[in-house]
């Protein structure tokens, strides 16, 4: 059952932290069931925050001190802003700001593949992240669903910020000026205090479906492939660690392996445990990117076994996924969900994602959507070696 799956990492291992004792000993469990199924491995370290609120409390920090300084140090203020601006628009659009500056932990991949009998045509890479977040106010419902309008709010007061610092250094220094930016970075002080809080008071929750759902239904797909066998498409199995503090092991795995952009499709699975599962027809809060129209006829061309009609489609706009480290990198890429009918995700980063709460159908559904999504892409490769013969 894949269920055991989820019990096994969010009652056995628990909580697991981005680049923790715990995420490695889900690391090592995934690599055990891809081995069993007779899949190679290799496991793959790396450097990762343990968490991203320290970055954006110094991203408010930054322009609550440039606001201070306007009026004996202008041209500080600038830089402090500036550089402010730059590195948080970065990291909200899956790079890295100042982020680069922190010291780091280790954290770890799993990456499980199987090599076709001959040349590939295709590549298949699958994703989905072991480690688990801590609770916050940050995450109440209402603040999520609005969460792309709050950070476009952010963004605006950090603009208007550096524009005010700019007019103070140029030699204008109108007090109402000064006022009005300080109205604007009032929202920055509340944004700091609740990171603030989810570093003091925040809880790390069991992460059953975020997202223990999704590698149960990737250990799920692997096993339904285990038999398969493919002649032209390649595939790779890659659970990451240290996405909920940065997508940083998906990042890993893009930039330090080479991966032809032109004949690789991604696949991530992420929050499948409970409500309708959907996929994404793109994502982004900041930057958008659209799933490639070919990706995402091969996801919504399937029926779902249990819920008996094609997934549902959604434009994501309140996270980032490790989905979405690929689209902004040049590759076609589709994320695998499952919301609910408001559009949010159940039971994210709270007390209450535990197993007694995961659908077991659910899961099943969303492992074999992947599935017979590669079988659908390996019949493609095997019309395109065709097409290639016939021309020769």
């Amino acid at each position: 059952m894949l269920t055991d799956h989820v019990r096994y990492l969010s009652e056995t291992i628990g909580p697991r932290p981005p680049a923790s004792p715990a995420e490695k000993k889900a690391v090592d469990y995934v690599r055990e069931q891809f081995e069993a199924l007779g899949y190679d491995t290799q496991t793959d370290e790396f450097p990762a925050l343990r968490t991203f609120s320290r970055l954006h409390i110094l991203h408010y920090i930054m322009f609550i001190a440039a606001w201070s300084l306007f009026p004996t140090m202008p041209v500080l203020s600038v830089l402090l802003c500036l550089v402010g601006l730059v590195s948080f628009t970065f990291n909200v659009s899956g790079f890295s700001g100042l982020s680069v500056f922190f010291p780091k932990s280790r954290s770890r991949n799993v990456v499980a593949y199987r090599v076709p009998a001959r040349p590939s045509v295709r590549k298949v890479i699958v994703s989905s992240h072991v480690d688990s977040s801590r609770s916050a106010l940050l995450f109440h419902p209402m603040l999520v669903k609005n969460f792309r309008c709050i950070l476009l709010a952010d963004l605006v007061a950090m603009a208007s910020t550096l524009a005010a610092a700019i007019i103070f250094a140029a030699g204008f220094r109108p007090v109402w000026l000064w006022a009005a930016a300080g109205i604007l970075d009032i929202q920055l002080a509340a944004a700091l205090l609740i990171l603030v809080d989810m570093e003091l008071r925040g809880r790390h929750t069991a992460g059953a479906d975020a997202n223990a759902s999704g590698v149960a239904a990737m250990l799920g797909a692997a096993a339904e492939l285990s038999g398969d066998k493919f002649r032209h498409t390649e595939i790779e199995f890659v659970a990451t660690g240290a996405k909920v503090s940065g997508l940083f092991g998906m990042i890993h795995h893009l930039e330090k392996n080479w991966h032809d952009k032109t004949r690789t499709y991604v696949i991530n699975i992420d929050h499948v445990g409970i409500g309708d599962i959907t996929v994404t027809s793109g994502e982004g809060i900041l930057i958008r990117k659209k799933t490639g129209a070919r990706l995402l006829e091969a996801a919504t061309s399937i029926n779902l076994e249990n819920a008996g009609r094609p997934p549902c489609r959604l434009d994501l706009c309140t996270m980032l996924t490790d989905g979405y480290a690929a689209l902004i990198r040049g590759f076609d890429s589709i994320s695998i969900m499952a919301f609910m009918p408001d559009g949010t995700l159940p039971n994210r980063y709270r007390h209450a994602d535990t197993v007694e709460n995961i659908s077991g159908c659910n899961l099943s559904d969303a492992s074999l959507l992947v599935a017979q999504m590669i079988r659908n892409i390996e019949t493609e490769s095997e019309s395109v070696v065709k097409r290639m013969r016939g021309g020769q």
